[in-house]
């Protein structure tokens, strides 16, 4: 089993799947550049600063990707688009794959 992403406004008032973990903006999983002010390339820029931050061992992104379990949801406002959370997914499980936990 693995996390999965979803969108929270799919879910307009109905729960939300538990457990969950948000990764907007003003998380430390929060993706820092808009579409609206970098365009398509918003998801590759968010890339290259997720793996810097795994790399560079920091400790509130390290925290984050830790606090996520194999049956959490990711909760964001552009899944089924692509995503950032598509990024901290990938990451989440290389970092399982390597026995990073």
């Amino acid at each position: 089993m693995s996390p999965v992403v979803v969108n929270r406004h799919h879910y307009q008032g109905k729960p939300l799947p538990a457990p969950n973990l948000y990764i907007g903006r003003g998380t430390p999983l929060g993706n820092p550049y808009t579409v609206e002010a970098f365009g398509k390339k918003a998801l590759s820029l968010f890339a290259v600063y997720l793996w810097k931050a795994v790399f560079d061992r920091d400790a509130a992104i390290l925290a984050a990707l830790n606090s996520i379990g194999p049956s959490h949801s990711l909760v964001c406002s552009c899944a089924p688009k692509p995503c950032h959370g598509d990024v901290v997914l990938e990451v989440w499980e290389w970092l399982a794959g390597k026995g990073e936990w």
